[in-house]
């Protein structure tokens, strides 16, 4: 599903180079449920950056789907993550002038075959709140509803950047539930980047980072329900 050959990602300032990925290999299949973990600065927000076609590796190969999009000039990577690409942020983005059934809409008209609208609110639990606009929802009910615009597009991989970062523990842990449930009755390949570890207790696998480097790589032999995982130390 997605593959890395010998990724480097550098940015450059005046004369100063970061290196943010060290000639990194690693593959991910398709349906699985996967964290990436590191501090601040380990290079995790790269990683999804590359994989998800926001951004060109400096060295390398990134393949998703065996489609070669590193090699794909601005366009190409445009369309590929408008009909193969779904992103879930920390922050909700969804437009303040729309309800929640006309955000996801928007998503709607972006992919060749669409999820049904109405479903992709079922799926995310927020039928009763289709025609509400953000400013009616709480934190937690305006992330379902980024996730549903996602989900709407059926992506063949759904990113998600910190996406229970700005949330307190419960509701944090019902929105992990959701990205469960789609992952285990939908099959979408799920990749979330985070600094929090108990969130790696509900993944299949486990990817440290470190420096722009996989320190640690780890298959989860029993998941925990995001229900039961405690974010305190």
């Amino acid at each position: 599903m997605i593959k890395f050959e010998q990724v480097s990602k550098i940015y450059q300032t005046g004369n100063i180079k970061t290196k943010a990925l060290d000639h990194v290999d690693v593959e991910i299949s398709a349906g699985d449920f996967v964290v990436i973990l590191g501090p601040s600065g380990s290079g995790k927000s790269t990683m999804l950056n590359l994989m998800g076609g926001l951004d060109l590796p400096t060295e390398g190969n990134v393949t998703v789907d065996a489609m070669p999009i590193s090699t794909f000039d601005e366009k190409k990577l445009v369309q590929f993550r408008r009909k193969h690409i779904g992103f879930v942020f920390q922050e909700y983005n969804l437009l303040p002038t729309l309800t929640s059934y006309e955000n996801i809409d928007m998503a709607y008209h972006l992919s060749d075959d669409p999820l049904d609208i109405d479903t992709a609110l079922k799926q995310v639990g927020l039928t009763k709140h289709k025609d509400k606009y953000p400013y009616e929802l709480s934190g937690g009910e305006q992330q379902r509803v980024s996730i549903a615009r996602a989900l709407v597009k059926q992506p063949k991989v759904l990113f998600c950047d910190e996406p229970t970062g700005s949330l307190d523990e419960d509701i944090a842990k019902q929105i992990l539930k959701v990205l469960q449930n789609l992952n285990q009755t939908m099959k979408t390949t799920i990749i979330v980047i985070t600094h929090n570890t108990a969130i790696a207790q509900i993944a299949d696998r486990v990817i440290h980072l470190n420096s722009g480097k996989i320190v640690k790589d780890i298959r989860v032999k029993t998941k925990v329900d995001s229900m039961e995982i405690s974010f305190s130390p």
